[in-house]
């Protein structure tokens, strides 16, 4: 057999047995999400957490802190008082101030309690996926809460109706850090002054020795595809300093979430590995610098990678 094709064939063993690929359908919707909701205007984030509940799906809605505006002048977009708080967690803006009707409630005394720091959490139930519609709906002295979102890709949008009228919600997927994957997407933005044609490249972390990147897989300088996917996040662990060797001890599917850089831009992947010749070449910052490197596959069985030569690049 090829070393290609066993290198192609190690990836898709690997990427079929990690246990981040569920193969429930509902796997698209499980997790944190940070969405934004727009009342008379004014943008409230909410995190939703979505869960299995044995065979059912179950959610959790923790609204916005309450600060205490009083003392810090901010009422625009800020939800006060228990009364504002309560009729977020059950469902009913009937009543709700918001931005100058909170300023003009201020005077007159009409907010109730300010509760600095207290989030409104809410249990969800009746929670249903069914396959781009991620609804649920409760009853509330106020009337029903009824909500519907639709998934693409990562997002979700949609509205949440009460008796009092709809609101307006958009989402994203939020990461959960891991010892493994502390990022949602491996790499990192190089600064400008290099002129990169890459706005994300790999680094070195000398904290625990590991390159964080991702690579494209080519075949003939066209780019190839490994369990359906293009792009890898791959971890290169140290072997030898020495010999310059480097093993590719975990990979995953790059920035599966859909996360964007400081720039608010979809990041690039800067590495590929060309299945032809078994070389793989990078972008990598280390430190200070950023080094254009060239590597070869050395062991196919084991994915260890040998640093053949490298290239001090300099801001322009």
């Amino acid at each position: 057999m090829k070393l290609k094709s066993t290198f192609k064939l190690i990836l898709f063993s690997l990427f079929l047995n990690s246990p981040g690929v569920l193969a429930a359908d509902n796997s698209a919707v499980l997790g944190q999400w940070v969405l934004d909701m727009f009342v008379q205007g004014e943008k409230v984030p909410i995190n939703l957490t979505i869960a299995e509940d044995g065979d059912e799906l179950g959610g959790t809605w923790v609204g916005p802190q309450v600060s205490n505006a009083l003392s810090e002048g901010s009422v625009g977009g800020t939800l006060l008082g228990q009364q504002i708080a309560n009729a977020l967690a059950n469902g009913s803006f009937k009543g709700t101030l918001v931005g100058q009707q909170i300023a003009n409630a201020l005077s007159d005394g009409s907010l109730g309690t300010i509760l600095p720091g207290q989030q409104v959490t809410d249990s969800l139930s009746d929670v249903i996926f069914d396959g781009d519609t991620l609804s649920f709906f409760r009853q509330t002295p106020q009337g029903l809460l009824d909500m519907s979102l639709k998934l693409e890709g990562n997002t979700l949008s949609g509205s949440l109706s009460t008796p009092q009228g709809a609101t307006t919600i958009f989402g994203r997927k939020a990461y959960t850090p891991t010892e493994e994957w502390p990022s949602p997407y491996n790499g990192v933005t190089p600064d400008p002054s290099f002129g990169l044609a890459f706005n994300n490249i790999g680094v070195f972390s000398a904290s625990d020795s590991i390159i964080y990147t991702c690579l494209r897989m080519y075949t003939e300088d066209l780019i190839g595809v490994v369990g359906g996917i293009s792009e890898l996040d791959v971890n290169l662990t140290v072997v030898s300093f020495d010999e310059a060797t480097f093993q590719i001890t975990s990979y995953r599917e790059f920035n599966t979430i859909g996360a964007l850089n400081e720039t608010t831009e979809y990041p690039d992947c800067s590495g590929k590995f060309e299945t032809t010749t078994s070389v793989y070449t990078d972008l990598i910052e280390v430190g200070d610098s950023i080094l254009e490197t060239t590597w070869s596959l050395i062991d196919s069985t084991n994915l260890i990678l040998k640093l053949i030569s490298y290239r001090e690049l300099a801001p322009n």
